[in-house]
């Protein structure tokens, strides 16, 4: 709910009345007082972010239950340099036992672990990374849902609007496949974002 907000919080708590789902509300500045109304309307919940060693230790229990061995050591660093965020040190050890089942220091120093890296990036300037085959073409899977979640409602219609101008004049055959299957895919994510929208079924929406 920004600064320039207007009825937000009246359909939010209109929301949490009629969904069947449990709503999870996540702020900032709970003594806000725009934050009011919407508290006297929750179950208000403080955390405090986990410590380095306690998330070591979770992930510990994932490797063992994975069957990947693994260095403390190197699930701290791992939390450390995901900003002691829980689920981005998961999804961080997810996208790493793809190639190894043994983590390491050197294998967690040498990755690219870094928290939040898009953060200040506009959807324009992920949606021109994602038009320029150079640029893309040297990120990661994880890199480019990162980018992608930078806005993944603005940036869908950039590359829907702008793809034909990307391929340009010397486009083949493959080309237009591949542009013409990216298109329906474009179109089903499409349907799958109205759902969670209108119907706020939020669990098709991946983590």
């Amino acid at each position: 709910m920004s600064s320039g907000d207007r009825g937000g919080n009246a359909q939010l708590i209109q929301f949490i009345h009629g969904t069947s789902f449990p709503m999870i509300c996540i702020c900032n500045d709970a003594r806000a007082p725009k934050m009011r109304t919407l508290e006297s309307n929750c179950v208000s919940l403080k955390f405090s972010k986990p410590q380095k060693s306690q998330i070591a230790n979770r992930l510990q229990m994932i490797c063992r239950a994975e069957g990947m061995t693994s260095e403390h050591n190197a699930l701290e660093k791992l939390a450390e340099l995901t900003n002691n965020d829980f689920r981005q040190a998961i999804t961080t050890l997810e996208v790493i036992s793809k190639s190894t089942k043994v983590i390491t220091m050197n294998v967690i120093t040498s990755s690219k672990t870094g928290k939040d890296v898009n953060v200040m990036m506009n959807f324009f300037e992920a949606s021109r990374q994602f038009l320029s085959g150079r640029d893309i073409q040297q990120l990661s899977f994880k890199e480019k849902m990162d980018l992608f979640f930078v806005d993944y409602d603005m940036i869908p219609m950039m590359i829907y609007e702008n793809a034909l101008s990307a391929i340009g004049t010397n486009a083949t055959l493959k080309d237009a496949n591949r542009l013409a299957e990216a298109s329906e895919l474009m179109a089903f994510g499409d349907v799958i974002n109205t759902s969670i929208r209108k119907n706020n079924n939020w669990s098709l929406l991946k983590d």
